[in-house]
This record gives structure tokens, sequence and C-alpha cells, in this order.
């Protein structure tokens, strides 16, 4: 918890990404492991932002401090120094499948006008009801806007 560095836990940006600044300082707001099932385990991870391959890196680690191949205190170190020692060779990034991005909150509405929304609407046919029930639940966003 706390809003430490996590520049060891981000993976370096490609392409026109790699010109930007990136803030490692993130709020970590919970993570949380559970198991749930004999080889299955559940990781929560709650934070104000996160860096690219973020949750991945942190994931990764805690598997490898699990079983044995990390020392708790690596992690740790990672946290003051910003990087993982020179010894540690193993790649920390969790594999992609499984991944779920369970669900987003803003502080406030990242949509500042209705067009932005009506534009995406746009080429949606109106044959679908779960189309025509986004469209109207757009049409009541955009007409409670001030």
């Amino acid at each position: 918890r706390g809003t430490p560095s996590f520049a060891a836990f981000g993976n370096t940006p490609r392409g026109a990404e790699r010109k930007v600044d990136v803030d490692p300082l993130c709020t970590l707001r919970m993570v949380q492991v559970r198991q749930i099932g004999p080889d299955m385990y559940q990781f929560r991870v709650r934070g104000d932002r996160f860096m690219y391959k973020m949750v991945r890196n942190i994931v990764g680690a805690l598997v490898r401090v699990g079983s044995g191949q990390l020392a708790a205190e690596e992690l740790e170190r990672a946290l003051v120094h910003g990087e993982f020692a020179r010894s540690h060779s193993l790649p920390l990034t969790a594999p992609a499948h499984g991944l779920v991005l369970h669900r987003v909150l803003y502080e406030k509405s990242p949509f500042k006008a209705s067009e932005r929304v009506d534009g995406l609407l746009q080429g949606l046919r109106t044959t679908d009801p779960r189309q025509r029930r986004l469209r109207r639940a757009a049409s009541s966003l955009s007409d409670k806007r001030s």
C-alpha cells in the first residue's frame, strides 16, 4: 500500500510512447491473492493508475516469491531502488492469458461532451437490441450533461 515508485515493475514503452516521460509513482489501494482452486489463484490489484505491464509484472513477481524463485526482500529492494538486482534474471511478466480487466472507475466522467459517444455510435445498426440499448443510454447521458 502507499505511493512508492513502481519503476521496477513498468516495462519500457515501445514506439512513439518511448518519448513520453512516465511517472512511476502509483498508489496501490489493494493487492490481494486468493486461492480459488487446487492450482489456481486470483490476484486482485486496485490502484489510481498503472504503468505499461505493471500489473502483469507485479503478479509475475508474486508468483516467483510464492514458488521460492525470488526473495520477498527483493520486492522491497525493487520498490526502494526502482530496479531488481542485476543477479535477478528471471522474466517477471506474467502471461496475458487469464488476465481480466474487471472494472475501470473514474473520479469524474471521462466524456466532456456527448459528441464523442455519438461519433462512436454512428456506425451501429439499430436492428441489434443491445446496440439500441447502448444508443438509448448514450442519448440519456447526453441529455443529462450540463
